[in-house]
């Protein structure tokens, strides 16, 4: 005998469960680092992310470009580690800039990366960094 839950029609609606977040790390040279996130970033991954941003800051990175555009929302702990990364880079003279994903809201101001910067960075994302440059994932 089968028996069909009433709640079926309603789980056909739902849809598919949101993928799990990615984080991955990028350093083409010293200086500039890549932080790139897909998913939504909540509590139980904000570990992650400091991770990965402390790696890049060891690594002596004094300018951080965190990719956010496949991003959904984000937990106010894991803002609080792009925060205190961007104090860490301020006092390097350094900076951290956002690229936001601009259907989920991040932070009140959001800061545009420079095109000198930009072409590290692309280099980078396209893998074609300089010699002597780092990549971690």
């Amino acid at each position: 005998m089968t028996s069909t839950s009433p709640l079926g029609p309603l789980t056909a609606l739902a849809g598919p469960p949101a993928p799990a977040p990615a984080i991955r790390s990028v350093q083409p040279d010293r200086d500039h680092g890549v932080l790139e996130v897909a998913g939504a970033l909540g509590h139980d991954n904000a570990a992650e992310l400091r991770q990965r941003v402390e790696g890049l800051l060891v690594a002596g990175v004094r300018y951080l470009l965190v990719d956010l555009v496949e991003a959904g929302p984000c937990d106010p702990m894991a803002i609080g580690v792009l925060a205190d990364a961007a104090r860490v880079l301020e006092g390097r003279q350094g900076w951290l800039r956002i690229n936001p994903n601009r259907t989920v809201p991040v932070a009140a101001e959001l800061d545009e990366v420079r095109l000198p910067d930009l072409f590290t960075i692309y280099r980078a994302s396209s893998g074609t960094s300089r010699p002597g440059g780092r990549h971690v994932s």
